[in-house]
């Protein structure tokens, strides 16, 4: 993805690609929620969980694969447009600075999964239903389809 990302930096200018970003973003965001919508999410885990894998489990595991492609196509194509103009929009001196804050950041927000993890698990326990499965994707699904707009009101 970097590759491309960066053929089209070097074509286009950084907001249309940043556009395109978004475009797959709000793409990829919808196509989750048409699988969790139409995929019987609490069977197929029973399902793999007890039986031989069936076609019905591949065939939703592979869309759950494409789903993940485009996800990844998403963050690769984000992530090079912002590392450009982040460096384009500071001095040479300042850039280890930025580029180190940003990585903390990224690294801070790895973190607190995890650690939003370990407290559930401490105060609710590891009791859970797979249905219960469909709540944090939709969670998710919503952050990610919120963010995704802000990406269109970026100018360089």
């Amino acid at each position: 993805t970097a590759l491309v990302s960066g053929h089209t930096l070097d074509k286009y200018a950084k907001e249309y690609t940043l556009w395109a970003a978004g475009a797959l973003g709000i793409l990829s965001a919808l196509f989750g929620g048409f699988l969790l919508a139409s995929l019987p999410v609490t069977e197929l885990v029973m399902t793999a969980r007890d039986d031989p894998i069936d076609d019905a489990v591949v065939r939703a595991l592979l869309l759950v694969y494409a789903w993940l492609v485009l996800d990844g196509m998403t963050s690769g194509l984000t992530e090079t447009s912002m590392e450009t103009m982040l460096a384009d929009s500071t001095t040479a001196a300042n850039r280890t600075k930025i580029f180190t804050f940003r990585h903390q950041l990224m690294i801070g927000g790895s973190m607190l999964g995890p650690l939003v993890s370990v407290v559930l698990f401490v105060n609710v326990g590891d009791e859970w239903d797979p249905s219960m499965l469909r709540w944090v994707i939709v969670a998710g699904l919503a952050v990610k389809l919120a963010s995704q707009f802000f990406l269109f009101c970026i100018s360089e």
